[in-house]
């Protein structure tokens, strides 16, 4: 019994003292004394700290302080002392996990980045970055409509991998330019598993993009004389920061609009 209590962490002078008021039910420190054989100031002290670890309860009478032993069940507060101390330890260990991964491994910090030019290979890529996504889950979308220059991207692409994100119930927070193309995603939003708001472009441009983003991953398609271009990035810090723009380019873009042209836009079915 006494190496039980040395292990639960009681020192060889308050196992004694404890072992030694359990049957006796209260005693000054004097008694115990008397009783073990250590000396007084010792006991005293000893029997203070079994207090504070919550096996003894201690009150003051004419000026003696004795103690009375708690219910022996309260040896289950010491394992709960050294859970929080573990806690601690654990919670201390996972902060530094990551940065013994980066030194063990400094490029695993750099993010993944792949690129694809032309449309099949940028259809392969965006059935890909669908594939990543969860059933049920929400996709970030940036767009500044395809031009009918991209007919046979939009009619190809676009339309197979809206199939695709609907058959998994993938749903789509789209936030457009502002523009004709805009009020048409609007009108098919209910057919496309997408909620569509608008927002003014910064400048005039000839080139069109899209931008998704989930999870730890960005996918973007450029538009442009050159042709059709998709990178996919693979990094936490950067999908996040992404994701805190859409967050408030959302929450001030526009639900609905009335539809008018303007130059360098284009109608855009989906």
């Amino acid at each position: 019994m006494e190496a039980i209590l040395g292990k639960l962490g009681l020192s060889k002078t308050e196992i004694i003292l404890y072992l030694a008021l359990l049957p006796i039910g209260s005693a000054p420190a004097s008694v115990l004394a008397y009783r073990t054989g250590i000396l007084v100031g010792t006991a005293r002290q000893a029997c203070l700290q079994l207090a504070r670890k919550g096996l003894l309860r201690v009150i003051k009478k004419d000026n003696t302080l004795v103690f009375t032993p708690e219910s022996p069940e309260k040896i289950l507060y010491l394992l709960e002392e050294d859970r929080r101390k573990l806690a601690e330890k654990e919670e201390s260990a996972n902060r530094i996990i990551g940065k013994l991964k980066v030194l063990a491994n400094p490029s695993s910090i750099l993010p993944r980045i792949t690129f694809a030019e032309g449309t099949d290979q940028v259809l392969q890529v965006y059935r890909e970055f669908l594939n990543l996504v969860p059933k049920d889950s929400v996709v970030y979308n940036f767009v500044s409509p395809v031009s009918d220059r991209c007919l046979l991207f939009r009619e190809t692409v676009i339309r197979t991998c809206v199939e695709i994100r609907c058959a998994k119930n993938i749903h789509v927070k789209c936030l457009c330019v502002r523009c004709d193309s805009a009020y048409e995603l609007q009108k098919n939003d209910h057919c496309s598993n997408r909620e569509t708001r608008t927002a003014s472009a910064p400048e005039e441009h000839d080139y069109a993009f899209e931008t998704f983003v989930w999870n730890d991953v960005v996918f973007e398609i450029v538009f442009s004389e050159y042709g059709v271009f998709s990178t996919t990035i693979r990094n936490r810090e950067i999908a996040g920061m992404r994701n805190a723009l859409f967050q408030l380019a959302w929450e001030a873009g526009e639900c609905k609009q009335t539809p008018k042209r303007k130059n360098g836009c284009h109608r855009m079915k989906t």
